[in-house]
Order: structure tokens, then sequence, then C-alpha cells
């Protein structure tokens, strides 16, 4: 991470190092490291296999004492949930918790038609009546399992709830229940002893068994319905709440009783307690301290993006380029820390590690009303096609609402929830392209941020800054009804208010960043989070003022950038260029059509040949147009034009981004074609024998006057040839 920030105490740190220098390969071994391996997300834990086996780690011993460690890491998890959910009343929602007491497990019931089952702690039995009228006895299983709840899993706001049962089991012999979750289609089928408790969980053999075994579990249940959100963010259930890992919050502070449990990397987005008497107002200074940081230009829309997630759903990205060092990261760490003290140590997803563009489309969904850091877009060699790949994707579809869509084995299809959260991504590079500049807000750190950011960044992993966002959302909560179906266009509104444009692109994302301050300064001025203001009437002006610079600052650049990557632009400078490197050529049209060498040859692709005192000129590389005489135009044929030039793009590592109709569109709307048809934008043009569709490209557009001067070439006095349609 840029900055040279470290973790405290991190185990992982130098270890590879340590191994190969003290030839102990049993350091791999150690339960700290193994802990801390346990707690890395995918990618990261692949890169450290491949790490320790370089270094001579027995790396297969080793995934098993992982795999080992992991499921202790889990199991305390899960007695500190268990624990928690006990003391609200609530059943516990993962695998191997301990559940009840043995005397939960003594339950009866019946199936309405006379077959009465019996449960008592290992066992489960049925009692029916025989012909004789005798009762008859049978041992069902040699476990016990009660339903204590019945959950309903829900992976977005609109998701449709999968439905899970959460059973106490105890097999025989056991002291203690534990906890074990079966989805109902696995309940239903009644696989799961053998597969999720293990051969302890033992079944009578019948025909029947396992149906009467099911019917005697519901039968001697009576399980609550508990909802699950696997996801952070707004939720209206019956009342308007922000959800995160370590629960909820409303207008009225914490919300009980409400099970979060977001799937990973949603799991690092956790508020600490709101805080109470000074804390409030030592968090809100802290917030006002990551507001004040220098240059303004980078920090006011990492902080505005930030607020305006909190608000609901925005599709603006912010994208922060630096050279290596610089700091780019450690800043964006500490604004994403205002979800998160995890946050301020490690990123969710990095554009450089084995991220795909699935996968961040899942963390996207799954992260609501939040800011989701990526980490990392750099150059390297092999890699920098596929991150500017991942990063336009994923940029593009956050952008425009899009969801992937999923073909099952079935033939059915389904949509992934569209992005929820907004992007902060980092980068040694900003990605150049007409579409992806356009739907992205770039911004460049030229210098080392000011002050000293090392107190600000204890405090954010103390979980300070966290601490303030979470106040932030409880003092907004009253107004998200009100606010939720109209964002967008309070987004034009403060674009229009801040003088950022109205109608298009530019105004649409920093209009976001300007509504998102706005709440900012609404939260920390008068009548806020404390009646006189955490900051008065001056220095709310101040903020006020500094942040409206800053964003102009930033639009300034994103014009500039997003006018640089117009195709229309870019073609016309690489097609110079791709003519005066020889690469491609073009031809004069003579009288009766024939085909000549153009005034000033080099100009156009032509390289001279001597053969003794003679000298002949020759075109070379690809023929791409053709100089009509007595006209200041170019006729260029779309084909080899657009072959020729996306490949130079293509060896800038800038492609257009747009295919061969597009860029004909782009031609035409940037004003660059002397004439074309009304419905496409060639035109059909007589060269000798042949009738060709052209782009007529006027010269003046290529740095050529419309009188010939500037190395125009000469028109003569040769008849046109005739244009036909």
């Amino acid at each position: 991470m840029d900055g040279g920030r470290e973790i405290p105490n991190d185990p992982l740190r130098e270890l590879v190092a340590s191994i190969r220098a003290e030839g102990k390969t049993e350091l791999a071994f150690e339960a700290s490291v193994l802990e801390a391996a346990a707690m890395l997300r995918t990618s990261a834990l692949e890169a450290l296999r491949r790490e320790l086996k370089a270094a001579g780690v027995a790396v297969t011993r080793w995934n098993r004492d992982l795999e080992v460690k992991v499921r202790e890491v889990k199991f305390e998890a899960i007695q500190r949930r268990a624990a928690e959910v006990s003391r609200r009343g609530v059943a516990p929602g993962a695998h191997g918790a301990p559940g009840g007491a043995p005397h939960d497990h003594d339950a009866s019931g019946s199936d309405g038609n006379g077959t009465r089952y019996e449960m008592a702690p290992g066992c489960t039995a049925m009692e029916t009546i025989d012909r004789r009228g005798d009762p008859q006895r049978t041992t069902l299983a040699r476990f016990s399992a009660r339903m204590i709840a019945e959950v309903c899993e829900l992976d977005a706001p609109e998701a449709i709830p999968r439905r899970v049962r959460a059973l106490s089991v105890m097999c025989e012999g056991d002291t203690l229940s534990r906890v074990v979750e079966v989805p109902s289609s696995a309940f239903a089928a009644m696989q799961w002893p053998e597969t999720m408790v293990g051969a302890r969980a033992r079944v009578s053999p019948g025909r029947s068994v396992r149906e009467h075994l099911r019917a005697a579990i519901e039968a001697c249940s009576d399980p609550p319905t508990v909802r699950r959100y696997r996801f952070t963010g707004w939720v209206n259930d019956g009342r308007w709440m922000y959800l995160h890992a370590g629960g909820a919050i409303g207008a009225d502070g914490a919300v009980a009783d409400v099970e979060v449990a977001p799937v990973a990397p949603g799991d690092m987005y956790r508020f600490p307690a709101l805080p109470e008497g000074e804390e409030r107002l030592h968090a809100a200074l802290a917030l006002v301290e990551l507001l004040s940081i220098e240059p303004a230009h980078v920090i006011v829309p990492m902080v505005a993006l930030a607020f305006r997630a909190a608000m609901g759903p925005t599709n603006a990205t912010v994208h922060v380029t630096g050279e290596l060092g610089l700091g780019k990261s450690h800043l964006a760490a500490l604004v994403s820390s205002l979800f998160g003290a995890p946050l301020a140590d490690r990123f969710p997803a990095s554009w450089a590690d084995s991220s795909s563009v699935n996968g961040i489309a899942r963390t996207l969904a799954t992260v609501g009303d939040a800011l989701l850091p990526i980490d990392d877009l750099r150059v390297g060699v092999g890699r920098e096609d596929a991150a500017l790949a991942l990063f336009e994707r994923v940029t593009r579809a956050h952008f425009n609402r899009a969801s992937a869509r999923k073909l099952h084995r079935d033939g059915t299809t389904r949509n992934d929830p569209p992005s929820r959260c907004a992007i902060l991504s980092t980068g040694e590079v900003l990605p150049r392209s007409s579409s992806g500049s356009s739907r992205v807000v770039g911004v460049a750190l030229d210098a080392r941020p000011t002050p000293d950011l090392e107190p600000l960044t204890r405090k954010a992993r103390d979980g300070v800054l966290a601490a303030a966002m979470a106040m932030f959302i409880q003092w907004y909560a009253p107004r998200v009804e009100g606010d939720r179906d109209h964002l967008a266009a309070r987004d034009r509104e403060a674009a229009r208010g801040w003088h950022l444009g109205d109608g298009d692109r530019a105004a649409e994302l920093l209009g976001a960043l300007a509504h998102g301050f706005e709440g900012l300064l609404a939260f920390l001025g008068p009548g806020g989070l404390f009646e006189a203001g955490v900051l008065d009437t001056n220095d709310h002006a101040a903020h006020a003022a500094r942040a409206e610079k800053a964003l102009r600052h930033v639009l300034e650049g994103h014009g500039e950038h997003v006018r640089a990557e117009n195709p229309a632009r870019r073609f016309c400078e690489l097609l110079g260029a791709v003519l005066r490197s020889g690469a491609a050529n073009v031809a004069a049209i003579r009288p009766l059509g024939r085909l000549g060498t153009p005034p000033d040859p080099t100009v156009w692709g032509w390289r001279e040949d001597r053969r003794g005192d003679d000298e002949v000129w020759r075109p070379t590389g690809l023929r791409v147009g053709y100089l009509p005489a007595g006209r200041s135009q170019l006729w260029l044929d779309p084909g080899p034009a657009f072959e020729a030039i996306t490949a130079a793009a293509r060896g800038e590592g800038r492609p257009l981004g747009v295919d061969k109709d597009g860029l004909g569109r782009a031609l035409r709307s940037a004003g660059v074609l002397a004439a074309c048809d009304p419905t496409t934008p060639t035109m059909t043009v007589r060269v000798g024998p042949e009738c060709l569709r052209v782009w007529r490209l006027r010269l003046e557009s290529l740095g050529f006057d419309a009188e010939g001067t500037a190395e125009a070439p000469d028109t003569g006095n040769d008849a046109p040839p005739v244009d036909q349609g």
C-alpha cells in the first residue's frame, strides 16, 4: 500500500524472507502465521502459497494445517455469534455453533394420522398402532434435531429469499447440542445428517424411515421465522435502517434483533457502537481533519463520494492516479475506513490480482450504499491489457447500472443484482478510452498529502472515522424515505447549483459529488449533528468555497481528458502520424481517374526510391484513401483506414474504444466530414473504374488549410472525378 504503511505485528510480513534466511520452514506452521493466513482473501492466499512453495515449505502439509486453523477460526466466530444471538433470543445461523441444553430436545408431536413422534437428547423415535391395536415403537435415528429457526436469507434488497432450516442437533452420547444450517431443498432430501453432521448421525435403515424422520423433526419443532441479510446498505423492512456487518442503524440508533451476515468482503463493512457524550465531538472533529487534508482537489471528491454513497445508489466512480509511493492508496484507505476500521489496512478488491468481472460485480451488489475501494491499476508486463480491460468493463457496467446475466443448465436465465455502491479506484495510470473517460472522474495526486497522515490513520484503525459515518447515517435515516426516489434529480440540481454543467455525463458525475458534499456540510453545520454545529458559520462557508473550487478544478481536468479521448480527435491525430510513418499511404486522383503520386509525397506515406539518376516515388504500407483534384478533401476508405488507425492506437496502449461504424458516427458528429449521406457517414464516389463508399474528410481537420498551404497537397487543375450518390 502507498505511503509505506504497515499492518502492526503482521506475522506474514517478512515470513518468506525469514524462512530463507534462517532455513526454518517450520516458521510457516506457527499458530499466529496460520491464523493470519486464514483471514486472507483467495488471491492473496494463493500468492502466499506460491511464495512458501518457492521457499521450500511442504505446501500440502501446510494446507492441511491451514484447513484446521480455518475451522478453528470459524468455530470461534460462530461461538461469539451464537452467544450474542442467544442473548437476544434469536437462533444462531452457522454450522457447529453451540445450541441449547439437552432438555431442549425433549419434545413430542404427531402427524395427525395416528403416528406419534418422540424426541429425546440423542434419539428420535416414532410410535404407531399395529393391526392388533398394540403400540409399536421404532427408533428412527440415533440423534435428535429440532428446528430452532426458519431463516430467510436475502442476497439483495429485491432478491427472492433463500430458505434455510437452522437445526439444533445432538448425537447419541452428546451433552451439548450444536447448530447446523440446512438449505430447505437439502432438508427435504434428508441426506444432510451424513453430509453435514457426520457418521455419528446414524439413521435407521428402512424405506420410509427418512420420510418419518423429516416429519418427526417438523412435528417436534415450532421455529420462528428469521430474516437474515447477506448484504449491506439501506433496506426498508417496515422501517428504514442501514445494514452493516455488525447489525443495523436507524433513526433511533442501533437496531436490535436484526441479523446481518454479509458475504466477504462485505464483512469488512462494520460500524462501531454509536459514540456518546464527548466521543461524538471527537469523531466529528476527526471527520473535519480528514476533510481538511491537502490537496483539496483530491480529498474533496473522495470524501464527497463516500457521503454520497451513504445516501443511496450512485453510478459515480472516482479514480485517483499518482506515482508509486506518493500516498494515493493511503488516502483511499483513510476515506474507505469511514465504512469500517478493517478498510484502513486492507482493500477488498484489486485491479491487478486475479479479480474477475463477475467477482467484482458480486461485490458491487453485496456492498450497498458504501464505497468499494479497488486498488492497484498499474502498468505491468503482460498485465496492462487485462487490468485496463477489467477496469473498462466494470466501470461501464457500474455507470450503466447493468448486471451480469447468468445461464443455468436447464436453459433458464437470471440477472445478478446491479451495482449498489460507489467505486473509489486508485492506480498509477488513468485509463484512456473515449467510453471510460466519460464515465469516470479522474483526479491526479501530484504531491504528497499534508499534513502528516499518521495521527489520522491511527484514529481510522481505532474506528473513529467509522463512528463519524455511523452518526451521519443515524442523522440521515429520517430523510431516506423522502430522498430515495429523487437522488438522481438532486444530483442534477447540485450540479447546476455548483456550476458544474447540466445534462451531460460530467454533470451527472460531478453533481453526485456536489450532492454528497452538501449532505456532509448539512451534517457538520448548524442544526446538523449539534444545534450549534461542528463547524461555525465562517468555517462552514470556507469549506463550502474550498469544495466548490476543488470540484471545478476536477471538472476542468475531466473535460480536457474527455476531449483528448474523443474518437474523432484521436483519429485525425493518429491518421497524420500513420501516414508520415509510412504505415499507410494516400494516392492522388489524376485526370480520367488515374492514380498518381500526391504533392509532398512524404506527408502522404510515399518514399523516394532512387535508381541511378532517376527518382521514383513508391507508396508504403496500406492504401487508406485518395486525394481528389480540385477539392480540399481526403477520401478515406473506411475499412483500411480503420484497420491502420486501430493498430496505431493499440500500439500506444490506448484503444479507440469504438468500432468502424461508431467511428464514422463520431467523425460526422465532430464536423470533420465535408459531406455525407443523411443516414450514413459515407458517400459514394468514383475512383477510376470503381465506385467506393468513403469518408470525405476535411483537410483542415488534419492541419491543412482550405487554400492548400501548410503542407496541403497541390490540387492542380485536374478535373475532379464525378461523385455518385
